[in-house]
């Protein structure tokens, strides 16, 4: 990743007013990339995070992918006009360093595995109706249950 492409890195902290102590993210807006602004929200992107940002984006313990998701961190104003997200963190997201959304990066996609998440569904499901019938499992598959 080119110098030109990372942004931020030197930009120092905006200390957030005290109501709003948990705010802790630093660097610019990944929208307006304004640096001033309190920046509290995170959105995971569908794409793989850059290089720099690989085990410090978003995974899925139930569909067993690692944290390489991009992540970009986002100011009010923009989560409420839903802006278009134009930069992703390139580290981790209390870090200011910034990456420019190229093709490159948008051309990996990045998203959970649905029969993953449909699988574990049917685990819960089947958990909870036996704890309702008063049915100790004892480390037993749901499959074997039924």
């Amino acid at each position: 990743m080119s110098d030109s492409e990372v942004y931020g890195t030197v930009r120092q902290p905006y200390p957030a007013p005290p109501e709003l102590d948990e705010v802790e993210l630093t660097g610019p807006c990944c929208a307006c990339r304004r640096v001033f602004v309190y920046l509290r929200h995170v959105v995971c992107m569908t794409f793989r995070a850059p290089e720099g940002a690989l085990d410090k984006g978003w995974g899925c313990v139930v569909c067993a992918i690692p944290s390489h998701g991009a992540l970009a961190v986002v100011c009010d104003e923009c989560m409420n006009a839903q802006r278009p997200i134009l930069d992703v963190c390139a580290d981790y997201v209390r870090n200011p360093a910034r990456a420019l959304v190229t093709d490159e990066l948008r051309a990996i996609p990045w998203v959970h595995i649905q029969a993953s998440h449909e699988a574990d569904e049917w685990d819960r499901m089947v958990r909870a109706s036996a704890e309702d019938c008063g049915w100790e499992m004892d480390g037993e598959e749901p499959d074997d249950v039924l």
